[in-house]
């Protein structure tokens, strides 16, 4: 039985697909439930309200606050993806005054190496952080896990059958620096010269839906190299059964169990890739532990409910 709660729900921000995942979850326990935006995402991933900004300080933020002011008045939660509307979180105050929940949900660059904002310490209902590594970057945050709608991502777990085809690995970068992807090129140039038939595909600038088919042609995903978690990118391909290369660091690697994403390092990358690329059956039980993981930590009607109670 679903539970109903009636909220009326607004997240902003249009953050990896997250909103759109836990807004449509939210929907169909009866709640309302909506997606503001003032970006243009290049995934493409679907906003119910959008408004580009324009202008310069002060004037973006004052029309961007007036905006917001008439949309914020029909719902009880605000909950703000990677941080509210004006510097410093000035605005939270505001939402507090009006009694709205205020929910700041962190994604990363925001939060990381910086710390959380003592406004939001002292405003916001909850705190949520998508990846364990930002936790200690908030004292009293909630780890939150990203969801995904399994639905969405049937089990396609290639193992490249034909040998006189390359393996095609796929790297999807936010954030190339940050992503460690120059490192990842020159490891899969090593391979080649080494005589491996291997094919890296970097995908970039494309809409959400047609990123899902090119990582479904994958034998092989790489995430990231330098921040010390994984991130949607990966989420997306263990549920669909490829085998994911990332980076994980040494205090947060027991949050994973074994042989389920293969850890590697800027300085292993390619010995890794080489164990994989020889190993048919190494890919095909991460593959398929990948996705049970996927199912068991990540599926978006588990983490909807345990949003849906941390509003109450």
């Amino acid at each position: 039985m679903k539970v109903v709660s009636n909220l009326r729900i607004l997240h902003i921000g249009d953050v990896a697909g997250v909103p759109q995942t836990l807004a449509k979850e939210q929907r169909e326990c009866g709640d309302i439930s909506h997606i503001l935006s003032f970006e243009n995402h290049p995934y493409a991933y679907g906003v119910d309200f959008h408004h580009t900004r324009n202008g310069k300080w002060p004037f973006d933020y004052l029309v961007k606050l007036g905006t917001f002011s008439k949309y914020a008045a029909k719902y009880d939660v605000l909950h703000f993806h990677y941080g509210s509307l004006l510097p410093k979180g000035a605005d939270t105050l505001l939402w507090r005054s009006l009694s709205k929940k205020v929910i700041i949900h962190h994604h990363g660059s925001e939060l990381r190496d910086v710390g959380e904002k003592l406004i939001y310490l002292r405003t916001a209902d909850r705190i949520f952080v998508s990846t364990p590594d930002l936790l200690e970057w908030s004292s009293t945050a909630e780890w939150i896990p990203n969801p995904i709608s399994l639905q969405d991502f049937p089990f396609t777990c290639v193992t490249n059958l034909d040998e006189s085809k390359p393996l095609l690995i796929v790297h999807s970068p936010s954030n190339r620096a940050v992503k460690g992807t120059s490192i990842i090129e020159h490891s899969i140039d090593d391979l080649k010269k080494e005589g491996y038939n291997v094919k890296l595909l970097i995908v970039e600038g494309v809409k959400h839906s047609h990123a899902i088919e090119l990582y479904k042609q994958a034998d092989i995903a790489i995430d990231q190299l330098l921040i010390g978690w994984y991130g949607m990118f990966a989420v997306e391909c263990m549920a669909l059964g490829k085998p994911v290369c990332c980076f994980i660091r040494d205090d947060l690697i027991d949050r994973i169990p074994k042989e389920t994403i293969q850890d590697v390092t800027t300085n292993n990358l390619t010995d890794s890739l080489r164990e994989l690329i020889v190993d048919r059956n190494l890919r095909q039980k991460l593959g398929v532990n990948g996705r049970h993981y996927v199912e068991k930590r990540h599926d978006s009607k588990i983490i909807a409910r345990q949003v849906m109670k941390s509003y109450y």
